[in-house]
C-alpha cells in the first residue's frame, strides 16, 4: 500500500517549470530518498507535499485521499511532518520545550505533551540534553532536535530536508541510526539528501529528479547504474562513495 502518491505533479513559477509532471509513490512503512542536483526540483516537491506551495497541476494523495489545497497545519494534523535544512531551535526555550511545541499538535494537556516530547527525545538520543537551552546545542544535536520536534507531532509520514548537510561522517551515521529506528517503529520517511553514502545505506527506494523531471525511480543500486543518472553525475558519485 502506498502512503503517499504524487500524480503528474507540476509547479510553474511564471515561465519557469520547476517540477514537470512528476509521479512517484512512497510505500507505507518505507524509507525513500528524493535526490538530484541542485535546482532539480526536490525542495519544490517537498513544499508542495507539505502544503507550503500549491501545485500548478497534478495531485498529491495521502492514504488514498487528495491533500492538495490543505494548509501545513492541516497536513500536520493528518500525520505529515517535515523538517528544514536550516535548523532554527525556538529561542530561549529548552530542548524539551522545543519538542513539546510539536507534541501539543496531538496533546491537549501539558503533562501529556511533556511525556510525548520525552519519548521523541529518547528516540533521537537527546534525552540527556532535555533541560539544556536549545540554542546551546551543537549542529548535529540541532539536526536531531529538528527531527525530534517533527516526530513529537506523531507523524505517519516524516519529510526530512537534508538532515545530514554540514555533518561529518560519524555525525551523519548517528542520525542515520536514529532514522532507521524511527522507521522500524512504523514511521514512513521521505528524505532529500545529497550525501550518496547516506542514501545508499539508508534508502529502500530512490527517486531521482533532474531539471524538474523524474529520470529514475527504484532500488538504490539499480538507480545509480541507470544511464540517465550516470549522465547527470549522480551515479559516478554514488559508486565512488
Amino acid at each position: 500500500m502506498n502512503l503517499l502518491e504524487a500524480q503528474n505533479l507540476t509547479k510553474r513559477f511564471s515561465g519557469l517549470v520547476a517540477v514537470d509532471s512528476v509521479s512517484f509513490e512512497v510505500p507505507q512503512g518505507s524509507l525513500c530518498a528524493l535526490i538530484g542536483p541542485n535546482g532539480a526540483g526536490k525542495t519544490t516537491c517537498f513544499n508542495m507535499i507539505a502544503g507550503a506551495l500549491a501545485p500548478s497541476s497534478g495531485d498529491i494523495l495521502f492514504a488514498g485521499k487528495s491533500i492538495c489545497g490543505l494548509a501545513p497545519e492541516q497536513l500536520c494534523a493528518l500525520g505529515i511532518a517535515r523538517t528544514f535544512q536550516i535548523v532554527r531551535p525556538l529561542a530561549g526555550m529548552s530542548v524539551l520545550e522545543n519538542a513539546m511545541v510539536g507534541a501539543l499538535v496531538r496533546e491537549k494537556h501539558v503533562v501529556d505533551a511533556r511525556r510525548r516530547a520525552h519519548a521523541a527525545l529518547e528516540k533521537t538520543g537527546l534525552q540527556s540534553r532535555a533541560h539544556m537551552e536549545a540554542s546551546a546545542l551543537t549542529l548535529p544535536d540541532r539536526k536531531l532536535l529538528e527531527i525530534a520536534k517533527a516526530l513529537a507531532t506523531g507523524p505517519q509520514l516524516l519529510l526530512l530536508d537534508e538532515s545530514m548537510a554540514g555533518l561529518r561522517p560519524a555525525e551523519a551515521d548517528q542520525i542515520c541510526n536514529a532514522l532507521r529506528e524511527i522507521n522500524r517503529e512504523g514511521v514512513t520517511i521521505l528524505l532529500i539528501e545529497h550525501v550518496m553514502r547516506v542514501v545508499m545505506s539508508l534508502a529502500q527506494k530512490v527517486i531521482v529528479l533532474h531539471h524538474g523531471v523524474k529520470i529514475a525511480d527504484g532500488a538504490p543500486q539499480d538507480v545509480v547504474n541507470d544511464p540517465q543518472v550516470i549522465a547527470s553525475s549522480l551515479g559516478h558519485k554514488a559508486r565512488a562513495a
